[in-house]
């Protein structure tokens, strides 16, 4: 019978929590309603949505209008509002919203918010939410319509833009003959309760000329200066039938300000007699008063230009302004569309469009938002890219140092970073993690080739996009989080990126399929070359090269394990040949290499592990390494025979290399033997992999076995036989002796947690984990198993879900603390006490002990001492407070320990 000893002063945070379940503060915030993708989509899946406004709110909180009818897996139809997270506003609700949206009757200016946080929307729909209300509408703060804002029949066409005045007028602007019957051509102003402001005055109105026939003219975008004249942006030709190119000023009555001299005004060349330019978007700057202008702008009133000019008060161009650097379509010299520019608090302008390729950037994956300084130059420190298949920005807002971004994106900065059209970036360009993070790895291939968890709790791993994926720009990086890996990255106990060796690890780009820690805090990361790295990122460079490593008959190389024994030394396995430097000789599957990274010459093992790869299969490998008492060492793997000794994928060898024939294991198993972890508490081997029988005996996928390769018959596999590929691959052991094991039966990707017989704990979270492609195997969606220091579980792998809760490739599980103890009289061993306490390297007891195990303050077992010894070196530990479990005979207790 087993007791639990519980840590009281660390049970509160886990009272609540089964084992197994997913620990919700890590990597937090996720994603509620769980889809794959981010952000909004028009058809269920990832893209395809298209949003044309974003207005960042009084409330901090973001209007989003466009052609979309979900957001992160909830559905919501072309107008929705977004908390500043990034979550949805569920207490504002459109219903069925306006019944149309499109891109060609809108621009980034269809909402404005009202004093009293009602929205007048624009665009070009006759019904919403299913009552006749034709292109403007004004919605409470619920997202219901306003029955007191009364348009009457409205505008016989389209409403693009809206601005409203400080008095609470509203500017509308589009194209249209008419508004509620009266003849107005594509601009008006209504009063606050939705009537005509007859006071303005616009005459004849706005028109255009296309193909030598004269048209309406349409107005995109309207600012209002201090002094409440009013500055229109479009594409006409004709004011009130004035010569006004693109861009006129107007006085607050609706007549032109003919102080505004802009000459012939802005667009490209005619042909024609056809206005082929137009201005997206104006904005009055307060603090220069001046006037900002983009759009298709090849020239302005005769001189050239490239889509953004900065103009005086005046009109006239201000010359200190010198934007020349943008040019178009994959570095051809035309230019892009600028659709939205935005101003921000410190002066500087972000633009976005179509087709902005930054400084001759090639290819039809460049930078489609630009960050301008206040003299026309780039800024070249902000940095952003967006990627999809038809990529471009529609809306950009800002406030203080938030920038939402948004149009027709799937992902941003090269990387698998899925927003669905919007993001919010930072200052230098990479994305706002405060706002709807793909927290993890790529939700559509999670990955994650390692993982391993460090004494101070935070973690090391080894996200990676896909095996062998390049991205569009060639690159081949990894992802976390929304940033760049190279191989390995430092996270945070929290899940966050480990800022201050960040930049170590993407340098030093190490990719790693197994990792390991020795006592000096390094890390020993293999794939395919073993390499020693410093927990902060750096390279060991001390630590010898072991490139010499070779592929035997053409086939991939794998490092698949290594060991690190007490001298430094380390094993290395896997499907290599390492070539000896100088005679030519080899190490097949197998070698040893000095604490320095040399060769161990006096480790022998003649031939190795033999056998021939053949292609399309697993091939011969050693996949696991576990040292055992008296520095013997067993392996397991694929394999057939060792030295010209015949075995069944498994053996153990003396220290020296060499075959020990003592190690009764007789026909052994019938399948790959996946991981060996040798209990030393209790003496005994565990192994894993795809097997169903040892030695004959029926153990399907997981054995115990006994010190000389019996078979312990105190344990039994929960397990039936399955279909040919079911199979346990990875396992850790807790402190009780318990197993945590991944594997899949009959098509099934389990984790589950075992008893010290092999019995299934029922008390451990049965979860289901799925995902969208197998990145590594049809059975690695959980790769990676280890213990935090807190006994929390942390995985790794290629899962995108677990049950329904979104977690791209990585999670911790709860568990409780605890120390397992065997049922013994306790009382007879109250006068055992530790001397010195605390201790730098060697402590006593004041009595013969018979068995010390020494494990972690959280329960992790760490070592043993045996055969009543007397003096116990503890110098390889670090720092810190440990708890003793002394034995003695039949009796037992715990003492704390202090190791300075």
């Amino acid at each position: 019978m087993k007791k639990i000893l519980i840590l009281l002063f660390l049970l509160p945070s886990f009272l609540y929590s089964q084992d197994g379940t997913i620990d919700l503060g890590f990597n937090n915030p996720v994603h509620l309603n769980n889809p794959i993708y981010n952000g909004f989509s028009s058809l269920g899946s990832s893209g395809g949505a298209e949003i044309y406004t974003t207005k960042i709110l009084r409330n901090g909180k973001i209007a989003v209008y466009g052609d979309f009818n979900v957001y992160q897996g909830i559905p919501t139809n072309k107008l929705a509002i977004l908390n500043p997270d990034g979550s949805l506003d569920t207490s504002f609700n459109v219903g069925l919203g306006p019944d149309y949206v499109d891109q060609y009757y809108g621009s980034s200016s269809m909402i404005c918010e009202q004093p009293d946080g009602k929205l007048i929307v624009v665009g070009s729909f006759t019904t919403f939410n299913g009552v006749s209300k034709k292109n403007i509408v004004r919605l409470n703060l619920d997202g219901t319509i306003d029955t007191s804002f009364n348009v009457g029949t409205s505008s016989n066409g389209y409403i693009t833009c809206v601005k409203i005045q400080s008095d609470g007028k509203i500017l509308c602007g589009g194209e249209f003959t008419q508004f509620n019957g009266q003849p107005y051509a594509s601009m008006v102003r209504l009063n606050t309760n939705g009537t005509i402001d007859n006071s303005f005055n616009i005459g004849l109105g706005f028109k255009n000329i296309i193909n030598s026939f004269t048209e309406n003219g349409i107005i995109k975008t309207i600012d209002i200066q201090n002094d409440n004249k009013i500055i229109v942006g479009g594409k006409f030709l004709k004011f009130n039938n004035f010569i006004k190119i693109n861009l006129v000023r107007l006085n607050s009555n609706g007549t032109i300000d003919n102080s505004f001299n802009i000459g012939i005004g802005g667009g490209n060349n005619t042909t024609n007699g056809t206005n082929n330019g137009q201005i997206y978007r104006v904005i009055y700057d307060n603090s220069l008063n001046k006037i900002y202008i983009t759009g298709i702008i090849n020239n302005f009133n005769g001189n050239p230009s490239y889509n953004l000019l900065r103009l005086n008060i005046d009109g006239t161009i201000d010359t200190t302004f010198n934007f020349t650097s943008v040019i178009g379509y994959n570095g051809l010299n035309s230019n892009g569309y600028i659709y939205d520019m935005n101003l921000q608090s410190n002066g500087k302008i972000l633009l976005g469009g179509e087709g902005i390729n930054l400084n001759n950037c090639t290819g039809s994956y460049c930078s489609r938002i630009v960050q301008v300084n206040q003299d026309g130059t780039i800024d070249t420190t902000f940095d952003c890219k967006l990627v999809g298949t038809y990529t471009r920005v529609y809306s950009i807002d800002s406030i203080n140092d938030s920038i939402i971004v948004s149009g027709q994106f799937t992902s941003v900065n090269f990387e698998p970073i899925y927003k669905g059209s919007i993001v919010k970036v930072l200052q230098n360009g990479l994305t706002d993690l405060s706002f709807n993070p793909n927290l993890g790895t790529d939700p559509y291939t999670p990955s994650f080739a390692s993982s391993i968890s460090l004494n101070d709790g935070n973690i090391i791993a080894n996200p990676t996009y896909s095996i062998n994926y390049v991205y569009p720009n060639g690159d081949t990086n990894g992802i976390y989080n929304e940033r760049i890996t190279a191989g390995l990255i430092k996270i945070n106990s929290d899940g966050s990126i480990h800022q201050n060796d960040y930049a170590n690890f993407l340098t030093s780009n190490l990719y790693s399929y197994y990792l390991t820690k020795d006592n000096a805090s390094n890390l020993i990361s293999s794939n395919p070359f073993t390499k020693k790295i410093g927990e902060n990122g750096l390279i060991n460079n001390s630590f010898a090269s072991t490139a010499s490593i070779i592929a035997p008959y053409n086939v991939n190389i794998f490092v698949c394990d290594h060991a690190l024994q007490n001298d430094g030394k380390i094993i290395i396995g896997g499907n290599f040949r390492y070539s000896s430097p100088g005679n030519g000789s080899y190490r097949q599957r197998l070698m040893r290499v000095n604490s320095n990274g040399t060769l161990d010459t006096s480790f022998n093992i003649g031939k190795g592990i033999n056998g021939i790869s053949v292609a399309g299969t697993e091939g011969y490998s050693v996949n696991t390494i576990a040292l055992v008492p008296n520095n013997k060492i067993v392996l397991g793997g694929v394999f057939t025979d060792y030295n010209d000794n015949i075995i069944s994928n498994i053996v153990r060898l003396d220290s020296n290399g060499t075959f020990d024939p003592t190690f009764n294991s007789g026909t052994a198993f019938n399948s790959d033997v996946y991981k060996i972890i040798y209990q030393q508490d209790i003496e005994k081997l565990i192994v894993i992999g795809k097997f169903t029988s040892y030695n004959s005996s029926n153990s399907n996928y997981i054995i115990r076995l006994n010190n000389d390769g019996t078979i312990d018959p105190t344990f039994t596999s929960p397990f039936a036989i399955g279909s040919t590929n079911s199979r346990v691959v990875n396992m850790v052991i807790q402190p009780d002796n318990k197993y945590i094991i991944s594997g899949k039966i009959d098509g099934v990707e389990f984790l589950k947690r075992l008893n010290s017989n092999g019995t299934i704990d029922t008390s451990f979270a049965n979860s289901t984990y799925t995902a969208v492609q197998n990145s590594f195997g049809d059975y690695d969606l959980v790769r990676n198993i280890s213990l935090l220091p807190n006994n929390k579980i942390l995985i790794s792998g290629n899962f995108n879900h677990i049950n329904s809760t979104r977690r791209d490739g990585i999670a911790v599980l709860n568990n409780s603390p605890f120390l397992s103890t065997d049922t013994f009289n306790k009382n007879s061993l109250h006068n055992i006490y530790i001397y010195p306490n605390p201790v730098t390297n060697e402590f006593e007891f004041n009595s013969l002990i018979e068995e010390v195990s020494i494990y972690s303050l959280e329960g992790r077992f760490i070592k043993k001492f045996k055969d009543y010894e007397t003096k116990f070196n503890i110098n390889e530990l670090k720092e810190g407070v440990y708890i003793l479990k002394i034995k003695n005979q039949k009796s037992f207790t715990h003492l704390k320990l202090i190791k300075n």
